[in-house]
Formats: C-alpha cells, structure tokens, sequence
C-alpha cells in the first residue's frame, strides 16, 4: 500500500511539473509573439510604399493568431483555438502564394520564360498545403 501511495504521489508531481512546464512554454511563446507583432507594426508605420506595407501584413496575422492560438490554449477555448489556426495557415497561404504570383510577373517581364518552369514545384507545395489546410479533414470526415 506505502509503495502504490508513493508511486502515485511521483505520477502527480510529474503531472504538475509537466502541466506547469507546459504553461511556461505558453506563456513564453505569447511573449515572443506578442514582441514580433509590435516589433512588425513599428516597421509597418514606418514604410511608405504601400507593396511592403500588404508584404509585412500576412506576417502580422501569422504573429497575432499565434499570440491568440496560446492564449486559447491555456484558458481552455479550444474552438477559439481552431478558428485562430484557420487564420494563422490563411495568413500563411496568401503570403505564399501572393510571393509566387509576385515571382511568375517577374519573370514574365523579363526574357527568360523557361524561368516559370522553376515555379512548378512552389505551386504544386501550395497546393498540398491548401489540402493539407482545409480539405484533408473533410474528406477523412466522409
């Protein structure tokens, strides 16, 4: 019985230890993040063109959702968290294929056409990545 109580006693501690080391990993991300909006948002008031102001934006989202994806987390809202994350690959995607787009203008202004086909495989990732996002979970639902 002594054996059982302290065995059960060493389970619990470890459980605290782990849920406040959990804690303190949350906590210490919603810092980082919080300082990667702020520091994004004097940059952003900073330029002029209105190009790298739309560029720094996604960046914004991305850095605010994770900030609000932690949060959720430890207040226990985790269909707030679910939405947040909808945002944060939303913000992701768009970067990533507004980067492409950006790049395939570029290329076709200039005289190297064969240039595009180097384009292929970061449209094929953006693809999977939509997929993976948005329509992976709907289809193992059916």
């Amino acid at each position: 019985m002594f054996l059982c109580y302290n065995q059960l006693e060493n389970l619990i501690g470890y459980l605290k230890d782990t849920v406040m080391r959990d804690k303190v990993l949350y906590i210490t991300q919603i810092i980082t993040s919080l300082a990667g909006t702020l520091f994004l948002c004097v940059i952003l008031t900073k330029q002029d063109s209105v190009m790298a102001k739309v560029i720094i934006l996604p960046f914004i989202l991305f850095a605010l959702s994770e900030t609000l994806m932690c949060v959720f987390v430890l207040t226990d809202r985790l269909n707030l968290f679910e939405i947040f994350k909808k945002v944060q690959n939303i913000s992701f995607i768009v970067f990533w294929f507004g980067f492409l787009i950006f790049f395939c203008y570029k290329i076709c202004e200039s005289s190297d056409k064969m240039m595009l086909l180097a384009t292929i495989p970061f449209w094929g990732a953006g693809a999977y990545l939509v997929y993976k996002c948005f329509f992976k979970d709907l289809i193992k639902k059916d």
